[in-house]
């Protein structure tokens, strides 16, 4: 392997890779994926890599759950005139976020 990481240390982080996966430390499996070079990440089983899109789209999904029971409730308190423009703001950015999730990738969220 013509990687300026000896085999040994990339075997040991595809090992450290898939001890997070199964742990469900996805957070960190992605940055020690992202700290991996262009070679090590090639040699990364499809298994674990489909895990980790796995939890990105339950994540997603969970966003948007996230967003289906905010929205109405934001909505009521606009309605209301209770409702501070700075929640109203950030609430409105979600909600174009949590559509355009929908749109792309059909979900509805759990």
């Amino acid at each position: 392997m013509s990687s300026t990481v000896p085999d040994a240390d990339v075997s040991a982080e595809i090992r450290k890779l898939r001890e997070l996966t199964y742990r469900d430390d996805y957070t960190a499996a992605v940055f020690l994926l992202a700290s991996m070079d262009d070679e090590s990440r090639l040699l990364v089983d499809l298994s674990l890599l489909d895990a980790l899109n796995a939890a990105a789209e339950a994540a997603m999904e969970h966003f948007i759950a996230a967003g289906n029971l905010l929205v109405p409730l934001v909505d009521q308190m606009r309605e209301l005139g209770v409702l501070r423009p700075d929640i109203a703001a950030a609430v409105d950015q979600f909600d174009t976020a949590r559509v355009r999730m929908q749109d792309l990738f059909g979900k509805k969220g759990h």
